[in-house]
């Protein structure tokens, strides 16, 4: 039978008591002297408006459950979780503290609101996770004991808070791993909460992620009154936390601001903290939202989620795209090349929307009689001059796509081309590859009874091909192909 002791008197402790089950404070009011303890080898409950003034020790292997609103938890000494497990700390108000200790080799979970008014001690042994509540530490408040294994976890909402001053403020934080936080402000004192997660979204705090150039966290940090602040920090991460074409050597704290990643603070060399952990610091910063650690250029200007070209008519080519997100995009200049040119020429510019996370939609009409294939793409460029290519789209000036087969498709050696309604005529057949570079080209003379045979097509990589065959009556045809690996 699980064993538990039940207090509902007055009671003083001046030595130590140990409870080999559970501790139920049921209304008593227990004093616990400078040098006093309690063991309690499994869990504390405070309740039915019970007091427990700790200046010693109390010592649980359970949980820490405290219910009533008249309940009272106070005194200056230690609350300090040493189970074996996972531990909780329960309460129906929020929880004030003077010393927290967990040394369980696991973590203590919170269940509401907590605050320390002198330390938490971690004793590198013990992890606090917070969930979607708050811990609050009082302006000298210190948090001792953390390492890269043993911090505050911050898995959900929840944010460590503390006032920062002139003097440098850390926070132990980290999710899946340990990112910590260090700030000092040099301007008007407040309180600072942050929490860190893991993944750097293209919005900040939404949309996709990113998949390279950058560390893989965000760090939300927030002041609590607006304005005044000027803060310096440094933000740590591990080197697993890397993603794809992440350089250190040049990198910088991020900040998404006004719709967009900006990235102003400059850009350095991380320098190692200790074996996989590194850092990088930035100065002056005066606003608050998402942080991140990115390479430069952490995103393209925009992003272009579709781009299409369709002829209207014999003398009328429809163009349209549209772009998800646009990350200082002066414009697209549209450029065109007909199939006997060698060059794709500008025939128009549309002005971009600078920076939006709005999906915006484009058109334009280009005016083209042209009666053979037709070459369009789009030539976006940023402020600075960066400049970026769509890709190509092909319009025929002729709908006759109908009269050409191509099989198999996708092909991985070769594929036979067949024309119907074609006989004797010389054609020139030829394959251009994603970035419009012709990459084969022939002459054959076509007959009812022949069908055009490309080989050896595993020469060429993987990828998406135009096929492009033209008449000597200047009809085209047009066929994508997909080429595939053994």
């Amino acid at each position: 039978m699980k064993q538990f002791i039940k207090i509902a008197l007055l009671t003083a402790l001046s030595g130590f008591v140990s409870a080999q089950g559970d501790l139920v404070n049921h209304g008593a009011n227990i004093v616990l002297d400078n040098n006093a303890a309690i063991y309690v080898e499994g869990a504390v409950t405070n309740e039915n408006n019970g007091t427990i003034n700790n200046n010693g020790a109390i010592y649980l292997k359970d949980n820490w459950t405290q219910t009533g609103s008249s309940t009272t938890y106070l005194g200056t000494g230690w609350l300090r979780f040493e189970g074996n497990n996972n531990q909780t700390i329960n309460s129906t108000a929020p929880l004030a503290l003077a010393n927290l200790s967990v040394n369980n080799n696991n973590r203590l979970l919170l269940t509401n609101n907590l605050s320390i008014s002198t330390t938490v001690d971690l004793n590198n042994n013990g992890n606090i996770e917070l969930g979607n509540y708050q811990l609050a530490l009082a302006n000298s408040a210190t948090i001792t004991g953390y390492d890269a294994n043993h911090y505050i976890i911050t898995n959900g909402t929840g944010t460590l808070s503390q006032e920062v001053g002139v003097s440098t403020v850390h926070y132990p934080i980290g999710n899946t791993s340990y990112n910590l936080a260090s700030i000092n402000n040099t301007g008007l004192t407040d309180i600072f909460s942050i929490r860190v997660a893991d993944q750097l979204l293209k919005n900040g705090t939404n949309g996709l992620a990113f998949t390279e150039g950058v560390v893989n966290n965000t760090w939300f940090i927030e002041e609590n009154t607006t304005g005044g602040s000027l803060v310096n920090m440094t933000l740590q991460w591990n080197s697993s936390q890397e993603l794809p074409n992440f350089i250190r050597s040049n990198a910088g704290i991020a900040h998404y601001t006004n719709g967009a990643w900006d990235q102003s603070s400059g850009f350095g060399t991380a320098s190692l903290v200790s074996g996989t952990q590194y850092q990088l610091s930035a100065s002056g910063i005066s606003s608050f939202s998402p942080f991140g650690i990115a390479t430069q250029q952490i995103d393209l200007p925009v992003e272009l989620i579709a781009f299409n070209a369709k002829r209207s008519n014999a003398i009328l080519v429809q163009l349209d795209w549209a772009t998800a997100t646009e990350i200082n995009n002066e414009g697209f200049y549209i450029e065109r090349m007909l199939a006997p040119e060698n060059e794709f020429e500008t025939i128009a510019y549309v002005e971009g929307q600078g920076n939006t996370v709005q999906q915006t939609l484009y058109q334009l009409t280009d005016e083209n009689p042209y009666t053979g294939m037709s070459y369009y793409r789009l030539r976006q460029v940023d402020f600075d001059g960066t400049i970026s290519y769509s890709e190509i789209r092909a319009v025929a000036g002729k709908a006759l796509e109908a009269d050409l087969s191509v099989f198999p498709n996708p092909t991985s050696k070769e594929v036979t081309i067949l024309l119907r309604n074609v006989d004797r005529q010389a054609a020139v057949v030829s394959m251009l590859d994603a970035s419009g570079k012709k990459v084969l080209e022939y002459t054959t003379i076509l007959s009812a009874q022949k069908n055009i045979k490309l080989l050896n097509l595993d020469r060429f990589p993987s990828g998406i091909y135009l096929l492009h065959i033209a008449l000597d009556d200047d009809r085209y045809f047009n066929q994508k192909l997909i080429i595939e690996s053994l």
